[in-house]
């Protein structure tokens, strides 16, 4: 649940049901360390999922919006931070997942 604007752990876990990748992204960017690790497991246990299913389209939408997070920290030039390091890491992931669909 949300409390005054924040994240919970529980918002996480109905991201996670819904595949909600682009809140699961813009929580790993929160200020909140908990919530934040939390949503990398979740995107990683996703990225692991589709890749294993096939799910191309997740992955997609995983790689756009890490990519595009990506994109946006290094402009601000946020990168060198921590959740900068964490969202290329899992840019790299979800790429990785892809190549190894499209190699079958």
């Amino acid at each position: 649940m949300r409390i005054f604007g924040k994240t919970s752990i529980k918002d996480i876990e109905k991201m996670k049901r819904k595949k909600d990748v682009e809140g699961l992204i813009k929580a790993v960017e929160t200020a909140d360390q908990l919530v934040s690790s939390h949503a990398e497991t979740i995107l990683l246990l996703l990225i692991a999922e589709s890749r294993d299913a096939e799910d191309v389209e997740t992955l997609i939408k995983i790689y756009n919006g890490c990519k595009h997070s990506v994109e946006r920290l290094s402009a601000s030039g946020k990168t060198e931070g921590a959740y900068g390091r964490l969202l290329a890491v899992m840019y790299g992931a979800a790429k990785e997942g892809l190549e190894k669909i499209r190699k079958k």
